[in-house]
This record gives C-alpha cells, structure tokens and sequence, in this order.
C-alpha cells in the first residue's frame, strides 16, 4: 500500500467484524470497503478472488458456414487464482439444465479435450481455491458441430423414360439432420437416346458440406403393335402365328431402319409365350420394308386356351426391359 500495511487472512476473526458506522469507506491500500459481508477491523481489508477458468476452442472460429464446426473441436480448459491456488477444476458438455453454481458441475476432474459430435453444444466449466472460493458463476461457450454431408434419395418425376420424352426432372430428396439443407439440385435428365444414363445430384447444407448422388436410370424404346392379325385374334393348334411389331421413341416416331437392324443383329428384341402353349425368348427378325420385327410362332399341335405373348427389349448394362403383352386363344 501507500504505507507498510499487514495483511490479514480471510480465515481472520477481524474479517466483517468492524463497526460498519465508524468504519472508513477505503482501506490503507485505497482498497473499496467492504469486500465480503461486512467491513473488516483494521486498516486492511481481507478478500479472496475467485479463479478464473477460460474454455478456449481450437480453432478459434467456425471452419464451416453459418457459424458451424466442419471438423472436430478441441478444446482447452485453464484455470488461474490471481491471490491463491486452484484446488479443482470442474466442467461438463452438454448439462441439463445448465449450471449456475460451481456445485452444479460434476465432482470430477475435467478431462474434455474435444468434442466431435454433431449439434448444437454447450460447456460450463468453474474453478474452487484452496481456500474454497468457488468461481460463480461458471465460465461458458456455445458452439455447433456439424461434420456429416447432406443424404440424398434421388428419384425421377416419371417411373418411365422414353426417347425424345421432354418434361422429366430428377429431384434430389436432400435431408440434412443437423444444420440442415441450404441448397440442393440435380442435373438435367438426358433422353435423347436409348440405353443407360446417370444424372448426378447434389446438396450443400448451412455448414458448407456438399454431398452427391448419382442415379441411374434408362431411356425406353416405345414398343408399337401388336399389329394384325394377332391384337384380340384366335388361333387354331398348328397354325402359324405372325407376331409382328416395331420401336419408336416417345411421340411414336418409328427408329431408323439402321438403329433397328442393329437391335435385331444383337437379338435385343426378343418374342416369347406362356399359356396355353410356351415358348422360350426367341430373335425377333427386322423387316426394313414394313419397318417390323416379325416373329412366326408356329403352334403346337397340343395346347388350348389362353396364351399370353410377350415381346420384349434388353438394354445393355441393366436388367430393366420394355415389354409389351398380348393374349390370344388358341383353339382346336
């Protein structure tokens, strides 16, 4: 102080024991009167801080957007006494409810180091001297993790895709648990030929994470006929059915003889039959003259009743296949 002063300790009988009327409103040191309950005897004042313990997040601000953590957060906890010595350090994640006192934490060391899991989160933690001045209230800071990418569940707006077929879109179906979903698209659905394709989609949710999903889906022919005689006809056993059709995109424009060669060399067309009377998957041959795959069935001479035709396409590199069915009656 200003003048030699003799300290007395918080444990003293002297401490809030003065007569606060007669008692002066600074001490020796200049020193605010009173420091506890009452003012103490003497020239001096006794007072004990409280620690101070700091939770400090490593890094320091959010790597993601919107103020979220992309990645696992450390965390450092310290303590200091400024006139003491720290006893014990307490802290918890997450309490429920939140602490008010340093009583309220947990009667354990602190060993939280880093915190990975995704939501939103709180730490309190506080410190108590040797002298049992417990910090009040405790130290905290809010925080949100989120570390796991968009989930998407893409689908197309139509269960069938046909060639030429306009007004299809692909939906990406984006959910996103934690911060959820900020932005989430698809590409646009290609239709202009046959076959397989694959449209990419993708979704970024408000911490900046971006997760993809690709679907894959197939572009149909348009399977045209059955044409006559076969639509509704009836047949006798050992006669000679002549199954006749042809491809065209979505609008019913036939396929170029050179692309309907091609599916007929490759046996993608095929026609078979069950029913009454079966028959395997058989090639069905192109006829350039009248734009047809034809099929001549010829009958059983046993077998009567109702049997389904079936002709159908393959697509390389999927299972999926266009099929058109017929029923017909073959009698004796």
């Amino acid at each position: 102080g200003r003048t030699p002063t003799m300290k007395i300790p918080v444990t003293s009988s002297a401490v809030d024991a003065a007569d606060a009327a007669t008692s002066e409103q600074l001490d020796q040191r200049l020193v605010l009167r009173p420091q506890g309950a009452g003012f103490d005897i003497g020239a001096y004042e006794a007072f004990d801080f409280a620690p101070v313990t700091t939770i400090t997040l490593s890094p320091a601000t959010a790597d993601g957007s919107n103020g979220w953590y992309r990645t696992t957060v450390g965390v450092t906890i310290s303590a200091n006494d400024p006139d003491g010595t720290v006893a014990q350090t307490r802290c918890a994640l997450d309490p429920a409810p939140a602490p008010a006192t340093f009583a309220d934490l947990p009667d354990a060391a602190c060993p939280l180091t880093s915190v990975a899991t995704d939501g939103q989160h709180a730490i309190y933690a506080a410190s108590i001297d040797a002298n049992g001045n417990a910090e009040s209230p405790p130290a905290s800071v809010t925080f949100k993790v989120d570390r796991t990418a968009p989930t998407l569940s893409p689908s197309l707006s139509s269960t069938l895709v046909q060639i030429g077929q306009t007004g299809v879109t692909a939906s990406p179906n984006a959910t996103d648990a934690t911060s959820g979903v900020a932005t989430a698209g698809c590409g646009a659905i290609d239709t202009s030929s046959p076959g397989v394709h694959t449209v990419t989609c993708t979704a970024t949710d408000n911490a900046g994470i971006t997760g993809t999903a690709n679907l894959q889906y197939v572009v149909e022919y348009r399977i045209l006929g059955f044409f006559s005689p076969v639509p509704g006809s009836k047949w006798k056993a050992g006669q000679t059915v002549p199954v006749k059709v042809a491809l065209g995109d979505g609008a019913g424009t036939r396929i170029s003889d050179a692309e309907a060669a091609a599916l007929a060399s490759a046996c993608r067309v095929r026609f078979s039959a069950s029913g009454a009377q079966t028959k395997a998957a058989q090639c069905m041959k192109y006829d350039p003259g009248k734009d047809q795959f034809v099929y001549n069935w010829m009958l059983g001479k046993n077998g009567t009743g109702q049997a389904t035709i079936a002709v159908s396409v393959a697509y390389p590199g999927t299972a999926v296949t266009t099929q058109l069915m017929e029923q017909i009656t073959i009698a004796t």
